[in-house]
């Protein structure tokens, strides 16, 4: 490696230790570069937009990441140091003011059958049915 490469190589180092890790100046306009499959998108591209479109869609794909702990501060139902019997009251307070899910009966009875369908009857078709007077 010539002298000039290696200073080429240190600066960029250096520059990736200060957490800045586009340097467009480093690199030949037509250079190829081929991504793992991690990176997404485009496999190859050719030049610094390809670059910058790839590292873009990267950064992007990581915006909705969060960490256990983001996930507890934020969580309105489990907070830090939320005991089960207060988180029990929670979900019973919220849960008392929903209406039944539009689908549970239909899916109580798949469930129950693991997740078979009932038997046809004498047309050809399975029915699933519901008591109209229960609930």
């Amino acid at each position: 490696m010539s002298q000039e490469n290696l200073e080429i190589v240190r600066g960029a180092h250096a520059e990736f230790e200060r957490g800045n890790f586009w340097l467009p100046e480093i690199f030949d306009p037509s250079v190829r570069v081929v991504w793992l499959p991690v990176a997404g998108g485009e496999q190859e591209t050719v030049g610094l937009d390809g670059m910058a479109r790839v590292m873009k869609d990267w950064i992007e794909s990581w915006e909705q990441v969060t960490t256990v702990a983001e996930q507890k501060r934020a969580n309105i139902q489990l907070r830090e140091g939320t005991t089960k019997q207060e988180y029990a009251n929670i979900r019973k307070t919220r849960d008392a003011q929903l209406d039944m899910p539009a689908l549970i009966l239909p899916a109580i009875q798949i469930n129950i059958r693991a997740g078979e369908f009932p038997m046809p009857e004498a047309n050809g078709t399975a029915y699933l049915k519901i008591p109209l007077n229960r609930f």
